[in-house]
């Protein structure tokens, strides 16, 4: 009996002590957390998947507001837009030098400035995976607000501002322009289990030149066990942009399969001399494909496109549907083999009532090997009656092609239609070394 209340006295205090810790002692010992976690960040990578959606202005909203205006209207609105179309991607995130690097979801290894080439015409931001926890703890003037309790937690509210002098948050433009902003907001930390839970962060006024008035993020995080550690991860992200002309964006961003990398990776530059490498091995030459350009060829995808689930970056598999020939008319390619592609784009235009993909292709497997393939893909009528009938209307960047679905739900098994084989495309000097992370 003694030994059990004894026990309980033992838990008592023990609780009463965890939720008597004062605002300074759950800030320092959540600070030390969060930076030993930045530390472990390059060893991780997740999958995010992006859905964006793009709001018109209100009817009633003169397009000659002003950016303080529109704000303010926007805070006061208690309905919601109506949204005029969506679109979703799907890639590969992880830290480097102390920023966030992207790929395609799968690709073989991430590039600086990759995000700016997957993000097309819409938005799209990064920083909530360790680059704003990062500034915010390190060169942020942060101040106690209170306490709130949320969904059966006790959490301390901050209000945090990092100055455009030390900031390094950087927006970038259509015509390649790039400016820096200051930033503020709040943070939640966690009062019985010092951790940061959520996470708010406004832009300053933003330049004319953007064509933006304010970027805001809503990050909630957790904790995902990884070899044994638990690694704080975004679980959903909501990044708010605001349009001069009263228009908005809303990407909504999801985390999944985070996992460490094996000791394997490697971060490299690619422009970095093999003379320079720590390899000793002289790297072979790379294999050059035995299909010509200017060859006709007929193909057919064959993995099942779903619009609840699918997402720009995601592989496509297709086959070919007539055999691809040399110059002297051997047979290369039969029909049949295989080629390996990806999508880069998918989305709905929901005012018009039509659903439109962007495919392109990577590569194809000749004798069992697979090698870089590069063509001009063609659009075609893919049905001749059905809902899905809708003629192509141009070819894309990249080699890839558009399609056009009229449908507000895509659910297709195979897509047929035809290509020319095309030279590889000059590549581009590059004018500053970008990190490559292999995976």
């Amino acid at each position: 009996m003694y030994r059990l209340l004894a026990c309980v006295m033992i838990l008592l205090t023990s609780s009463l002590g965890q939720r008597l810790l004062d605002p300074p002692a759950v800030f320092s010992q959540s600070k030390q957390r969060l930076l030993a976690d930045l530390q472990r960040l390059p060893r991780y990578t997740c999958v995010q998947t992006v859905t964006r959606k793009y709001y018109p202005p209100p009817f009633h909203w003169a397009s000659s507001g002003s950016c303080k205006a529109i704000i303010t209207e926007r805070e006061k609105r208690n309905h919601e837009l109506t949204m005029r179309s969506w679109d979703r991607l799907r890639l590969d995130v992880t830290v480097a030098d102390g920023h966030e690097i992207f790929s395609w979801a799968g690709a073989p290894r991430f590039e600086e400035g990759k995000l700016a080439e997957v993000a097309g015409n819409g938005p799209l931001g990064s920083g909530d995976f360790g680059p704003f926890i990062s500034a915010i703890f390190k060169v942020g003037t942060i101040r106690l607000e209170g306490e709130r309790f949320v969904e059966g937690r006790h959490l301390l509210e901050y209000s945090f501002e990092v100055p455009e002098k030390v900031s390094k948050y950087q927006i970038d433009t259509n015509k390649k322009e790039k400016f820096i902003t200051g930033y503020s907001g709040r943070v939640f930390l966690d009062r019985d289990d010092p951790d940061l839970v959520r996470l708010t962060v406004r832009t300053g006024d933003l330049p004319q030149q953007t064509g933006r008035c304010q970027a805001v993020s809503e990050v909630e995080y957790g904790r995902v066990p990884i070899h044994g550690n638990r690694v704080l991860i975004p679980r959903e992200t909501r990044l708010w942009v605001v349009g001069r002309e009263g228009e908005e964006f809303l990407n909504v961003t999801s985390y999944a399969d985070c996992h460490e990398y094996s000791s394997k990776s490697v971060l490299r530059f690619d422009n970095v001399d093999a003379t320079e490498s720590s390899s000793s091995t002289t790297p072979s030459p790379p294999v050059q494909s035995p299909i010509p350009a200017g060859v006709h060829f007929d193909w057919r995808v064959v993995t099942p496109i779903d619009s609840d689930t699918a997402a720009a970056g995601d592989p496509v598999e297709a086959v070919l549907r007539s055999p691809i020939r040399d110059k002297k008319g051997t047979i290369v390619a039969p029909a049949g083999t295989r080629i390996h592609g990806r999508l880069l784009q998918l989305g709905e235009n929901s005012t018009r009532s039509y659903f439109e993909i962007t495919l392109k292709f990577e590569s194809i497997d000749i004798n069992g090997t697979p090698m870089p393939f590069y063509a001009k893909l063609v659009g075609d009528e893919m049905w001749s009656t059905g809902p899905y009938r809708l003629p192509f209307i141009g070819n894309s960047l990249e080699g890839g092609a558009w399609f056009y679905f009229r449908s507000r739900h895509l659910k297709i098994d195979h897509l047929d239609s035809r290509g020319t084989t095309i030279l590889p495309p000059a590549k581009e000097e590059k004018t500053k070394d970008g990190p490559t992370l292999a995976k």
